[in-house]
């Protein structure tokens, strides 16, 4: 499954997030795609005040903050 992580330039939350991810999608195989918010005014308008949020492809999300237990909890159930 693919995921995608909306973040921003120089976000401290979103390398926070990272290290908590990136364990977590190599013991599951999941695949992770960094989407820079600044790149894109509707991004920018719907996530501004939310980053780092973790989505699938199906659209559910996973706004920070997470540890992996409720990460991993959340890819079991979507």
């Amino acid at each position: 499954m693919n995921l995608i992580l909306y973040s921003g330039p120089h976000c401290t939350l979103c390398e926070k997030a990272k290290q908590v991810i990136w364990p977590v999608i190599a013991a599951t195989g999941h695949q992770l795609q960094e989407v820079d918010i600044t790149t894109d005014v509707e991004l920018l308008r719907r996530y501004r005040l939310s980053i780092p949020v973790l989505a699938q492809e199906a659209g559910d999300e996973l706004f920070w903050p997470f540890d992996s237990e409720q990460l991993v909890t959340w890819l079991e159930t979507n």
